[in-house]
């Protein structure tokens, strides 16, 4: 008996979506899906990977957040970009689901300005935050920063992890 975090990697998982970031339970020799990320639109498939700022506009646009405010927070989308992006997740053309731990970070970073525009390796985004963040850390503990929220769903395939919270405009961080 177990339980067996998987963050590595990409693969595509039995519900359609890409899979990176599951939580299995082994129960008698069985392997079970007790847990996972909830998963984003990625417009643009490998596009969205390579320029994390789509992955911010999909999270954001997941939420029903207004073109306007979408391109506030993507100044290096054009107008065009930012209505097509919304209409790809909405209508999900050219949108392939991930729940991978990777495209969080990447989505996270671009929220905090911190992704470059066009990723030079896989990872770099991520890299960027972990940086930024051991470089915050004296601050931290000098702070009552409230902690980031985040929901747990349940349903029929264990539980999900909902950090839409941190996509939502007017989110402190």
């Amino acid at each position: 008996e177990g339980l067996i975090l998987v963050w590595d990697g990409t693969g595509l998982g039995e519900d359609g979506t890409i899979w990176g970031s599951e939580f299995f339970r082994l129960k008698n020799g069985e392997l079970e899906l007790a847990a996972s990320f909830e998963s984003s639109a990625l417009p643009g498939g490998e596009a969205a990977i390579r320029h994390p700022v789509r992955q911010l506009a999909a999270r954001m646009a997941e939420l029903g957040v207004s073109a306007a405010e979408i391109g506030k927070f993507c100044p290096s989308l054009s107008d065009f970009e930012v209505q097509m992006i919304i209409k790809m997740v909405r209508n999900k053309i050219n949108s392939i689901h991930s729940r991978g731990a990777g495209r969080l970070f990447d989505a996270f970073a671009a929220r905090l300005n911190l992704a470059p525009e066009e990723i030079d390796y896989e990872g770099e985004a991520a890299v960027r935050l972990e940086s930024a963040g051991r470089g915050q850390k004296k601050l931290a503990l000098k702070t009552n920063f409230p902690p980031y929220d985040y929901l747990i769903k349940a349903d029929d395939n264990g539980c999900k992890l909902d950090f839409s919270a941190w996509f939502v405009p007017d989110y402190i961080l």
